[in-house]
């Protein structure tokens, strides 16, 4: 008798455990915040991995190139816009690499849905996936992206640290 398409129950078991314990830590590490690269000292706060704050003012972070899009003026008028002061109190840095500046914009745009047919359902499979964006570390510019991912990112941390 042949045992080619049978499984016995104890490899069942197994498998079934090892396959829900990858899942449940896929989900930890999807809802685990990437370190910050920027460290606070005696003369500087460390808002997030965008902004911080020393002696010289308010500098943002901008962590994608600007390539046409603005991204360094209109992320920060953003930054600007939330914390309630001009623009010309807010000086700008390309940002280092690092995973906290992943682009979950461009990963969720990936998916084949078109934008003016997106439902609730599409709209957050396109945010979990764009959250796969963290655990590959991939800090890129592209897709007419750098905005919406900046303003994802942003807006939410910043009102956040505001809030605290």
């Amino acid at each position: 008798m042949s045992r080619l398409g049978k499984i016995a129950r104890r490899s069942f078991l197994f498998g079934s455990v090892a396959i829900v314990g990858g899942v449940a830590f896929g989900f930890y590490k999807l809802n685990q915040d990437p370190e910050n690269p920027l460290k606070s000292t005696a003369s500087t706060h460390v808002l997030n991995p965008f902004v911080f704050i020393d002696q010289n003012g308010i500098t943002l972070i901008a962590p994608k190139a600007e390539m046409g899009q603005g991204v360094h003026t209109t992320w920060a008028a953003l930054i600007a816009e939330e914390l309630d002061v001009e623009l010309d109190q807010i000086s700008v840095l390309h940002g280092p690499p690092a995973i906290a500046y992943y682009n979950s914009a461009l990963m969720g745009a990936a998916l084949p849905f078109l934008d003016y047919e997106i439902g609730r359902f599409q709209d957050n499979l396109r945010g979990f996936v764009g959250e796969a964006g963290k655990l590959l570390g991939i800090q890129l510019t592209g897709g007419s992206t750098s905005m919406k991912d900046g303003f994802e990112h942003i807006a939410r941390l910043v009102q956040a640290h505001v809030k605290q």
